[in-house]
C-alpha cells in the first residue's frame, strides 16, 4: 500500500500509446523485471497452513489487469447465457464484473466482495432451512490449494469449445493468442501452474470463478448419470467453497450411490483441471437435527479471504445499533463505577493521614 499510495503523477505515463508501444506491445516487459516485478511471497493460513501471493507492481497489475478484462470480453456470454440461466447452480465470486458494449461497468457493487460473499452465505443457509426429505444430504467440497493449482492453458481449451465463433472471430481467440496468455501466467508463477493471489484480488477472484465455472458442468454431467438415484440436486458456489444438495431416491442406497459420485467428480476433476479435493471435504444429513445444526454453525464461520462477522448478514441495522449503544452505556457504566471507587479510595486515605 505504501507502494501504490506513493506513485502520485508517475502512473500518467502508463496511460499511454507510447508506452504500450515501446514496452507491451513488443514483450519488452518481459526484459523490465523491476518495472514488472511479480514478487511472490508467503502469508499465514489458518492453523499451520501457508499461502502463497504475489504482489504486481504497477505496470505489472495494469498488464495483468488488461489480460484478465480480455478474458471476461471472451467468456461475458457463456457465463451470462450458459452459466447463469442453470437453475441448478447458483454461484458468486467477489464481483461482478461486466461489459456494456465497449464499457466496462465498474462501481462498488460490481468490484467489491462483501454482498456477493454474504447472498452466498443467504443462499446455502435458505437452502439447509428448507424442508427436506430424509435422504436430502449436503456435500462439502473443499478444494486443495485452487488458486495454485488453476491451469490457464485448460481454461482457454474449455473455453474454445463454449465460445461462439463470431466472439472468437472478433476477439482474435485463436491458437497464437492462447500461447501467449498461457505463456504470460507461465511468467507470472515462474514457470508453474496458478494464477496471482492478493487479498481480494478482483481479477483472480473472477478468473477462479470462470474455471471452477467449467468445473460445475463436469460436477453437473457426473451428477446427471444418476438421475435415476438423484431425485434433483442444487449446486450453491463461492469460487471454490462448493456446497452440492443432493435429494437421493429413498429406493437405493444412499452410502453406495455418494461413494461413486463422489469418486467420480474427483477424477474427473483432477483427471480434466487437476484439481484436488482435501481432507475438509465433508458431508451432511439434513434430516439429523445435530448434522443440520453443524452445517449452519460451519456457516458461520468466514473464510480467510472474505472476511465477516459471525451473522453479520442477519442482524439488522437497528440492532447494531442498539448493541453499539449498549456497550457505551456498559463501558460509561463501568468507568463511573471505576470513578466512585477511585474517589472513596482517596477519602479514605485523606482520613487516614489527617487521623
Amino acid at each position: 500500500m505504501f507502494y501504490y499510495r506513493n506513485l502520485g503523477l508517475n502512473r500518467n505515463k502508463y496511460d499511454t500509446e507510447e508506452f504500450f508501444n515501446q514496452k507491451i506491445s513488443n514483450n519488452l516487459f518481459y526484459a523490465l523485471s523491476k518495472e514488472f516485478m511479480a514478487l511472490r511471497y508467503i502469508s499465514p493460513k489458518k492453523g499451520l497452513e501457508l499461502r502463497k501471493k504475489v504482489f504486481l507492481t504497477y505496470p505489472s497489475r495494469i498488464l495483468y489487469y488488461s489480460v484478465g478484462l480480455y478474458i471476461l470480453k471472451l467468456s461475458q456470454e457463456f457465463i451470462c447465457e450458459y452459466i447463469q440461466k442453470n437453475k441448478n447452480i447458483e454461484s458468486y465470486y467477489g464481483g461482478s464484473l461486466k461489459f456494456s458494449g465497449e464499457s466496462l461497468d465498474i462501481n462498488k457493487q460490481s468490484t467489491f466482495y462483501l454482498n456477493h460473499y454474504k447472498n452466498f452465505k443467504r443462499a446455502v443457509r435458505r437452502r439447509v432451512q428448507e424442508n427436506h426429505s430424509v435422504e436430502t444430504v449436503v456435500l462439502k467440497l473443499d478444494i486443495q490449494n485452487y488458486f495454485e493449482n488453476i491451469q490457464i492453458k485448460q481454461l482457454l481449451l474449455n473455453l474454445d469449445k463454449y465460445i461462439k465463433p463470431s466472439i472468437k472471430t472478433s476477439n482474435k481467440f485463436n491458437e497464437s493468442t492462447k500461447e501467449q496468455i498461457t505463456f504470460y501466467f507461465e511468467y507470472l508463477m515462474n514457470g508453474e501452474n496458478g494464477i496471482p493471489q492478493s487479498d481480494n484480488e478482483i481479477i483472480s477472484g473472477f478468473i477462479g470463478h470462470l474455471y471452477f465455472s467449467l468445473c460445475d458442468l463436469i460436477i453437473e454431467d457426473q451428477i446427471n448419470n444418476f438421475s435415476d438415484e438423484i431425485n434433483k440436486y442444487k449446486i450453491i458456489r463461492y469460487v471454490d467453497d462448493v456446497y452440492l444438495f443432493l435429494d437421493i431416491d429413498s429406493q437405493v442406497d444412499m452410502n453406495i450411490v455418494l461413494e461413486c459420485i463422489t469418486s467420480n467428480i474427483c477424477d474427473s476433476l483432477h483427471s480434466q483441471f487437476g484439481l484436488r479435493f482435501n481432507n475438509k471435504t465433508s458431508l451432511y444429513h439434513l434430516a439429523d437435527s445435530e448434522q443440520k445444526d453443524d452445517l449452519l454453525r460451519e456457516l458461520k464461520k468466514t473464510s480467510y479471504n472474505y472476511p465477516l462477522s459471525n451473522d453479520d448478514d442477519e442482524v439488522s441495522p437497528q440492532k447494531k445499533i442498539d448493541f453499539v449503544f449498549g456497550v457505551l452505556e456498559e463501558i460509561k457504566s463501568k468507568s463511573q463505577a471505576i470513578s466512585l471507587k477511585k474517589n472513596r479510595i482517596c477519602a479514605r486515605r485523606n482520613s487516614e493521614r489527617r487521623l
